[in-house]
């Protein structure tokens, strides 16, 4: 059963795909921000595409947008998350679940996505760029909170009286 996530955006949706919860495929669809609005669209569409015919996946799950200080970038976001909801339905008939980032954030109990950043490339023991990788680290996590709490397929922490022990998986790229 392979499972997509996707963090949307305008410049570098990131993705992960895993079968099982403990082995992950991560990457990007980068897009030249220098496109008109519509190049970009398709070059999204199209890769996205891909992604689905490659994976086949049975669930997807994407971040939801959020309304930040510039409307204009949060109206590009939603032609671009429309675009990912009509295809995943049209190419897979799959209908996304649609996550929080603050839902993300509070499973992993981070305050910011620069912390939620460091602590999987912790927890996966790898250097990354927040600058460069953001997207795909962002899209791993998301993925984690989706398969544990929504599909309970794979539990990535164990509940102690003092917290919670995380247990990661494998990121192939």
């Amino acid at each position: 059963m392979n499972v997509l996530s996707l963090d949307i955006s305008t410049a570098s949706t990131g993705w992960c795909v895993t079968k099982d919860g403990s082995l992950f495929t991560i990457g990007t669809i980068p897009i030249s921000t220098k496109l008109d609005n519509y190049e970009r669209l398709a070059i999204f569409a199209f890769n996205l595409i891909s992604l689905l015919n490659t994976y086949k996946p049975r669930y997807v799950v994407q971040e939801d947008i959020f309304s930040g200080k510039n409307v204009k970038t949060m109206k590009l976001l939603c032609e671009f998350a429309g675009v990912s909801k009509y295809l995943c339905y049209n190419v897979l008939g799959v209908v996304p679940y649609i996550i929080s980032n603050k839902t993300v954030k509070a499973y992993f109990k981070a305050q910011d996505k620069q912390i939620l950043f460091d602590f999987i490339c912790v927890l996966f023991e790898k250097s990354l760029s927040f600058k460069k990788d953001n997207d795909m680290i962002d899209a791993l996590a998301q993925m984690m909170c989706f398969t544990d709490k929504v599909l309970d397929i794979y539990s990535y922490r164990l509940e102690k009286e003092y917290g919670y022990i995380y247990n990661g998986g494998y990121i192939g790229g």
